[in-house]
């Protein structure tokens, strides 16, 4: 009888310990610019064991608009209103990364949810030091997809895991910016706390397409600006634009 209850005893402990074991939850948030494309978010960074979400808010929202202005050029505002925004779930059991994001295809401006295979981030960690704030940083290097990045990471905060796509570095990220100037994230705060509850969701709302159609529809969206913006404009007029793709974050997708 007594092994008996000395038996239960150790399922009960095993099974508290296993279906009741708390994780550490890390919320951080960044600030985020792109100034070629005019476009400035707020970053809620979420980190649970080996997953993360980041999940991307507008700081201004106004509608879609083409039109010319006094001088004859013409011009086009693109700003999505939406209330669930772009979002990042990175998954580094099963390696791969769910997005929502948006994309323009036929002449319209829609979000999608895509699956990619976590991407691999071949850091060049340096030597140098650097204070912001209270955390001592050090400093590494990345070339990803068209641009090249310098970034400032604290291994007092040791996770892998970053904002947007960004993930692999010895500790949390502080400071990320691209040479060129164009694309720069901020750490603003950070907080931490030991949960049971906490679940991050894998984006939703929006239509699955292949990452392969998404990388079309991103190549393609200057032309598909263009279009919207010829039929808003007097006939034979005629204007030129930079790319959008010189301005996105990712200026290749190989």
């Amino acid at each position: 009888m007594k092994n008996k209850y000395f038996f239960l005893a150790i399922i009960l402990l095993l099974s508290s310990t296993i279906f009741g074991q708390k994780k550490t939850y890390l919320r951080a948030n960044y600030t985020y610019s792109n100034f070629g494309l005019k476009e400035f978010y707020n970053i809620e960074l979420e980190v649970l064991g080996k997953e993360s979400l980041s999940t991307f808010k507008r700081m201004d929202s106004t509608e879609t608009s083409a039109h010319m202005d006094d001088t004859g050029v013409g011009r086009f505002t693109k700003v999505v209103k939406d209330s669930i925004g772009k979002k990042y779930y990175k998954n580094l059991t099963t390696k791969e990364i769910v997005f929502r994001d948006f994309a323009t295809k036929n002449g319209n401006f829609l979000p999608y949810i895509v699956k990619e295979d976590l991407p691999a981030m071949n850091w060049e960690l340096r030597s140098e030091e650097k204070k912001f704030g209270n955390y001592t940083c050090k400093k590494a290097e990345l070339k990803f997809r068209g641009r090249e990045f310098e970034v400032w990471y604290t291994s007092e905060i040791p996770t892998i895991h970053g904002p947007w796509k960004f993930h692999g570095l010895p500790g949390l990220i502080v400071q990320i910016e691209s040479k060129d100037t164009n694309i720069k994230f901020s750490l603003s705060s950070i907080a931490t706390k030991n949960s049971t509850s906490v679940e991050l969701k894998i984006p939703s709302n929006g239509k699955e397409i292949s990452f392969k159609e998404y990388a079309s529809y991103k190549n393609n969206s200057t032309d598909e600006l263009l279009k919207k913006l010829y039929a808003k404009l007097p006939r034979g007029a005629r204007i030129t634009v930079n790319s959008v793709t010189d301005h996105n974050i990712e200026k290749t997708f190989e």
